[in-house]
């Protein structure tokens, strides 16, 4: 069950992403985050109201995060009511996190994560975004980290954002020159999400990288030539000397 009312700033701020009108989502963005509840938390507990069982408040970021956290809440059995009660403050930060980085203010977009994850720390859009900074600032190595967190963190996570979480390590062990690995994780996103153009095209990449390295690595480069020139020179010159006759001493 969602209840709509709460969602009153949603299509202005999705509208000015859309266009990439940075200052006008940070406006509105900025405005929520100052309205945040005390004590606010992505999901909350209410008492059970007589045969209704247990009742969850959430605050989802969209309807497939919804989806996926009833599936995970009825795997569990027992009865329980999922209301989705919106606005995602951890979503307000993660959406101020990439204006901050479309603006190239990395060090700000990073503060907004740290907030974000303050309230919600397994969310791994969050954590995907904390990685995209990174490659942004060429921190590989940490942004790995980050991309691989989004992918373990939550255990309910649609395989669509684990497949993404994949993609994204991907992108980073290219960065890294680790073609094995990121082949690897190209794969498993696939294995997931098998439709997606994106994930094959890099794989179509990586083998065409792997092709370039082997070939390389196969070819002599001038400093090989040269190495190979001075040695043999000098066994050249060994075998001059060993066949000089010896003079007689006085």
């Amino acid at each position: 069950m969602t209840d709509k009312g709460l969602f009153d700033s949603e299509p202005a701020i999705e509208e000015a992403f859309s266009h990439k009108r940075w200052d006008e989502a940070r406006c509105l963005v900025e405005t929520d985050l100052a309205a945040i509840p005390d004590g606010w938390s992505p999901l909350a507990d209410f008492e059970p109201d007589g045969e209704r069982g247990r009742v969850i408040r959430g605050s989802f970021w969209d309807p497939g995060e919804f989806q996926a956290y009833l599936l995970h809440v009825r795997g569990l059995g027992g009865s329980t009511s999922v209301y989705w009660m919106g606005p995602s403050y951890s979503q307000r930060w993660w959406q101020l996190a990439v204006v901050n980085r479309e603006e190239g203010k990395y060090e700000e977009a990073i503060r907004c994560i740290e907030q974000g994850l303050q309230l919600e720390p397994d969310h791994p859009y969050l954590w995907v975004q904390w990685g995209l900074i990174l490659c942004a600032m060429a921190h590989y190595d940490e942004a790995l980290f980050a991309h691989q967190t989004a992918e373990t963190v939550r255990t309910w996570s649609p395989d669509s954002v684990k497949a993404w979480a994949l993609r994204s390590q991907g992108y980073v062990l290219i960065e890294l020159g680790r073609l094995s690995e990121a082949k690897s994780a190209y794969a498993r996103s696939l294995a997931l999400e098998p439709d997606n153009g994106n994930a094959r095209n890099e794989l179509d990449y990586i083998e065409h990288l792997l092709d370039e390295q082997e070939l390389r690595q196969s070819k002599p480069t001038p400093a090989d030539l040269f190495r190979g020139w001075q040695q043999g020179g000098k066994e050249k010159l060994r075998e001059m000397l060993e066949s000089m006759p010896e003079e007689d001493e006085e």
